[in-house]
């Protein structure tokens, strides 16, 4: 609950009125209301939470404990507290609200609303308690002490369902019961008015998540240009194709890296800041593979900023996977409706992997059905193969876990083919496909995919591969 719309009418002063302490109280009603509608001119996510603490060993109980807090209400009360100084609120314990496992509860922070009558003894809605005045002297003259007493804000914490109506709150966490039956915290981030909020939170955190993606997306620039400085004016005139689409790869991802490493791993920085910055960086990585649709994004959504924030964290992060430097994409020719060629490399094994792109529309299994019935061989061998009704290569698709062992993109649909020996009048026994020669993928016109692509590994594993679910720089 943001108070937007609260804003009294000023203490009328006359000379000779008899004053009393309503008078101030309610001119200090009008004063923080007017500048709490001032900042929401600037921001209207001018409140939040600034620092937030809680306590870890008591927390897998159901017992929330927070430790320190700063930040701002929504109806613009600043608070600073901490259990140090006897400000903190009181534990509470949520674990009868947490009875279901992965059923999340949010806690807030709170207090009762600031009115004329709410500050006296007689009512439980008390905003604030009275406290013993402490001896306060005169900061111009230096003595005349003085007893000052003051009122300190009374905050506590609710589970959401016993949150009293009408109270200021800010959401601070949310807890859930997990596999184990303890309690912890989900990865629900409060308003925020900087990034630094989430330290909390741990590796879940926001900041933490911006900083393992800058280190990716860094690690990704020096695979794919080295740590070199400038080359020289002539080395782009002699860089090969391929060199080439890696530079502009490169190029994207350099453009996004300022912005993750000027705003986005700043504590100090706002999250709105950081939605900015990131829908900038969501353009540029956009341009990385064969759909340059970026993410549809919202305006940055205060209440509750962390699923928007994962969703175009996770497209970054897709757009990464699919540059693989230790593969090479090469596209087949479309020679007619249903029938792909492409040169092989020269060192070529006998056991090759092409990628089937579907055409809009088709599954999976009408792409298996085509490539089972596809003639698949040397250019120079299709006669005869199929005067004979042989299809040539052994081809298998491979599962999902497969191909991503592969370092190929882990959705992608990948046939494994594999060369085997036929027997030719006059030629003995010849091999389906060789390295050098022409490779013809011949099937039905009607369910031929949209492409082909061949993935040739530039340098032979030197062992397993782990799964990376990546995919080529060119796919």
């Amino acid at each position: 609950m943001t108070e937007t719309n609260f804003l009294p009418d000023a203490v009328l002063w006359s000379e000779g009125m008899l004053l009393s302490p309503q008078h101030f109280q309610q001119n200090d009603i009008h004063a923080q209301a007017l500048l709490h509608q001032r900042l929401l001119g600037l921001s209207a996510h001018c409140w939040g939470v600034r620092h937030l603490a809680v306590d870890g060993a008591v927390l897998p109980t159901g017992m929330i404990s927070v430790t320190e807090f700063a930040g701002v209400m929504p109806d613009g009360l600043p608070l600073l507290v901490s259990s140090q100084d006897g400000r903190a609120p009181k534990t509470i314990d949520v674990s009868a609200h947490c009875a279901q496992a992965g059923k999340p509860v949010r806690v807030y922070l709170a207090l009762p609303p600031r009115t004329g009558a709410l500050a006296v003894p007689s009512t439980s809605m008390r905003r604030y308690e009275g406290l013993p005045g402490a001896e306060t002297l005169d900061e111009v003259t230096g003595f005349g002490d003085v007893a000052v007493e003051r009122g300190r804000a009374r905050i506590e914490l609710f589970a959401a369902d016993q949150l009293p109506s009408g109270y200021p709150a800010v959401p601070l966490l949310e807890v859930m019961r997990n596999a184990q039956g303890e309690i912890a915290l989900s990865s629900y981030h409060p308003p925020m008015l900087r990034l630094g909020a989430s330290a909390f939170l741990g590796e879940q955190g926001l900041l933490r998540r911006f900083a393992a993606l800058r280190e990716a997306m860094w690690e990704k620039l020096r695979e794919l240009v080295g740590t070199a400085q400038d080359d020289a004016p002539e080395a782009l005139a002699v860089m090969g194709a391929e060199a080439r689409a890696h530079l502009t790869v490169a190029r994207r991802i350099s453009a996004c890296l300022p912005l993750l490493d000027a705003a986005l791993v700043d504590p100090l920085c706002t999250p709105q800041q950081a939605w900015l910055a990131l829908a900038q960086i969501a353009g540029q990585m956009s341009g990385i593979g064969s759909n340059p649709r970026p993410p549809a994004m919202e305006p940055y959504a205060h209440a509750d900023c962390f699923p928007p924030f994962q969703a175009v964290i996770d497209f970054v992060q897709r757009k990464l996977a699919l540059i693989n430097t230790d593969w090479e994409s090469l596209s087949f020719a479309r020679v007619r409706d249903g029938v792909f060629a492409r040169r092989l490399p020269n060192d070529a094994p006998d056991v090759v992997h092409i990628e089937l792109r579907p055409r809009d529309g088709q599954t999976a299994h009408e792409l298996r059905t085509w490539i089972e019935q596809a003639n698949i061989a040397s250019e120079d061998l299709q006669p005869t193969l199929r005067q004979r009704r042989h299809t040539g290569a052994q081809r298998r698709l491979l599962g999902a876990r497969e191909v991503a062992d592969l370092g190929l993109r882990g959705d992608a649909i990948v046939c494994e083919l594999r060369s085997q020996s036929v027997e030719l009048p006059q030629h003995g026994a010849v091999d389906c496909f060789r390295a050098g020669r022409s490779l013809l993928v011949s099937g039905d016109a009607a369910g031929a995919p949209a492409a082909v692509i061949l993935h040739h590994r530039k340098h032979a594993p030197s062992a397993p591969q782990a799964a990376t679910g990546a995919a080529p720089a060119h796919a």
